[in-house]
């Protein structure tokens, strides 16, 4: 009887460690959006997106209709750089050129900087060119 009780006794604790908790490791691929740029064309839109993960990647992001046309890594020095020009434009579009009343407004562009956003409207001919020569340089290096 001693003999069957040790035996159940050891079976049983030995299954215990085997049924550890699965670790996550989703925080790892979390990421974080630096800047992003919205294009609506009728109904449908292109978005460019520049994005960091916690491990210090980053990617410029690419997609049509809601599907990922593009993904790329990019260059921590090259991500800086394009960043710093966003940033530049972001700022002189909200802050140093003509504002324009938002009645009537038919969106071109969303511009969304670290959470901050900005409209720009299809009537905004100079903002619309300088956006639009941003994206340019964007498609020629990463598409």
């Amino acid at each position: 009887m001693r003999k069957f009780v040790l035996v159940i006794f050891i079976i049983s604790t030995s299954g215990m460690g085997f049924s550890q908790e699965k670790s996550s490791n989703n925080d790892l691929r979390i990421k974080k959006e630096i800047f992003s740029i919205k294009e609506f064309s009728g109904k449908n839109h292109i978005l460019y997106k520049l994005e960091s993960s916690i491990t210090g990647q980053f990617n410029i992001l690419i997609s049509k209709k809601n599907k990922v046309v593009s993904n790329k890594k990019v260059d921590t020095s090259e991500a800086q750089k394009m960043d710093d020009e966003f940033v530049d434009r972001f700022i002189s579009f909200k802050y140093m050129m003509k504002a324009r009343s938002k009645k009537n407004c038919q969106d071109s562009f969303f511009l969304s900087l670290r959470g901050e956003g900005q409209k720009i409207c299809a009537d905004e001919k100079a903002k619309i060119e300088k956006i639009k020569a941003f994206i340019n340089s964007l498609k020629n290096k990463f598409s």
